[in-house]
């Protein structure tokens, strides 16, 4: 899946109509001209922990002590009402533990917006 059709089906998911332009080109850019800004759930923390709450997507991460190290993003709940996600990723680089949270997070959404995508 494209980064853009994951922001698509993440925006979607959160009852976003995806950000388009004139020309229909995704642009990921929400709210007014004034207090507006990019919607940047894989680059943002802001975005991302709003995208999370949004969805009720818990982020999990390995115990320092595991012989692993991952990070998840899971959603739970009733199987007619919403659809069940997890997705989880190795960690190789602790550097890189906040972006592999983020991306787990726009991949957890981006699943839920195809689940609610085949559902209509």
């Amino acid at each position: 899946m494209t980064e853009q059709q994951l922001l698509e089906l993440a925006a979607k998911a959160a009852g976003m109509a995806p950000p388009y332009d004139e020309h229909g080109v995704f642009t990921a850019w929400v709210g007014d001209p004034v207090d507006g800004h990019w919607w940047d759930p894989r680059g943002d923390d802001g975005d991302s922990f709003r995208l999370a709450c949004a969805l009720r997507i818990g982020v999990d991460h390995s115990n320092v002590l595991d012989q692993t190290s991952w990070v998840s993003a899971e959603r739970w709940g009733h199987a007619s009402k919403q659809h069940p996600v997890v997705i989880t990723e190795p960690v190789e680089d602790e550097s890189q533990r906040a972006q592999m949270a983020r991306d787990v997070v726009l991949r957890a959404a981006a699943e839920i917006g195809k689940a609610l995508q085949e559902k209509h």
